[in-house]
């Protein structure tokens, strides 16, 4: 099941996941540090294709943060947002500052070295999950899930 945890999208909605969540079935990009970008980054365009055309399925970036004080957050969020001319892509980015370690403990996230894209529905079940960037066999795998 995929924790209870509260974050804020960068158009500063507060969201507690995965209740919050919009779609029956969601696709997380869940990073950890900011070269992760490029791996997510490689998702994101095959993925958009996959669901243009679906009301039922969302997809989310989520960059998964340590606790730190709010002017910190705050320096991140801004120049997250500043990097981000994209509304959209603003608004699917939700940022969470949580205990790395409890966190990668619930879902069984050996390390940070990489990025772990996932499905899950708003009641937490993750239905399917990957690892790492793009590959055609998990892109494969993550659209069977879809159905």
């Amino acid at each position: 099941m995929f924790p209870t945890i509260q974050g804020e999208n960068l158009e500063k909605r507060k969201f507690v996941l995965p209740s919050d969540l919009e779609g029956e079935k969601n696709i997380l990009l869940v990073a950890f540090q900011r070269w992760h970008q490029a791996l997510v980054d490689s998702w994101t365009g095959p993925l958009a294709n996959l669901v243009a055309d679906r009301s039922d399925v969302y997809i989310y970036e989520l960059p998964i943060l340590p606790q730190i004080n709010p002017i910190g957050r705050f320096f991140i969020d801004n120049g997250m947002r500043a990097g981000i001319p994209s509304r959209k892509v603003r608004e699917m980015t939700i940022t969470v500052y949580t205990d790395l370690d409890d966190f990668a403990r619930k879902l069984n996230i050996e390390n940070f070295d990489t990025i772990v894209p996932m499905v899950v529905t708003r009641e937490g079940e993750i239905l399917w999950r990957g690892l790492a960037g793009y590959d055609e066999q998990q892109f494969n795998q993550l659209g069977q899930v879809l159905g």
